[in-house]
């Protein structure tokens, strides 16, 4: 039913912001695991359909997060940490992708350009996932490319399930897991590009032109759904 994800996630980070918790109960009225459902708000998603029409001049990144250039306006897209513990991870947390409209003065000077000239928006989709988290194992140290060493540490895995087992996974997990249903990326479909995707991987926000980002574990084990945002216009 589920998919192991290889993405470790180091117990010590930091989470932000509280996500809509529910505990279900089960048939025999007995708890069910915690389900986190961390989901754009209706604000932001109405903030994506709004884009349909309009032309995208350049997208363009610092890193951190992706900036959608349209006309004076630029539509950014940030990671939002959202706390979602349980009892083997007090401080398990996920990253959604945050949306927010500024103007074009505001980005700052370390945004670089990644594509120019993508024509007017077709479509705008949300994908989301469902995930829990593997057991707490010590992590061996890990080097990232820039010579920092992340040091031997307790950390987790991500476990998938497909967003149609969700109920399933609710009813086998233990009560003490958290069960995350996940908004983990935003899609749109322009006139020169016929995807373009836009996905939290840890604290940051990627691009992926022309194609579904295939390294990420979620695309990999196929588990995830469209959701159009116009549903909410």
């Amino acid at each position: 039913m589920n998919q192991s994800g290889e993405v470790t996630r180091f117990s010590m980070a930091t989470s932000l912001v509280a996500a809509w918790l529910s505990v279900p109960l089960g048939s025999q009225g007995q708890r069910s695991p915690m389900l986190y459902e961390v989901k754009l708000p209706v604000e932001e998603i109405r903030l994506l359909a709004s884009l349909k029409g309009r032309p995208v001049h350049r997208i363009t990144s610092d890193g951190w997060s992706v900036g959608l250039e349209l006309d004076e306006l630029v539509l950014d897209v940030r990671p939002e940490d959202v706390a979602t513990p349980d009892d083997a991870h007090p401080s398990g947390d996920v990253d959604r992708p945050k949306i927010v409209l500024m103007q074009s003065s505001s980005v700052g000077e370390h945004h670089r350009p990644i594509v120019n000239d993508l024509g007017k928006i077709a479509s705008v989709q949300i994908l989301s996932t469902v995930i829990s988290f593997s057991p707490v194992r010590t992590c061996p140290p890990v080097s990232l490319a820039d010579g920092v060493e992340i040091p031997e540490g307790d950390g987790y895995g991500w476990v998938y399930y497909r967003p149609s087992e969700r109920e399933v996974a609710l009813r086998e997990l233990s009560q003490s897991q958290a069960i995350i249903d996940l908004d983990v990326a935003v899609e749109l479909s322009t006139e020169r590009s016929t995807s373009v995707v836009l996905y939290t991987r840890g604290y940051f926000v990627h691009a992926s032109l022309g194609t579904m980002p295939k390294a990420e574990d979620w695309v990999r084990f196929g588990a995830y759904v469209r959701r159009s945002a116009n549903v909410h216009m």
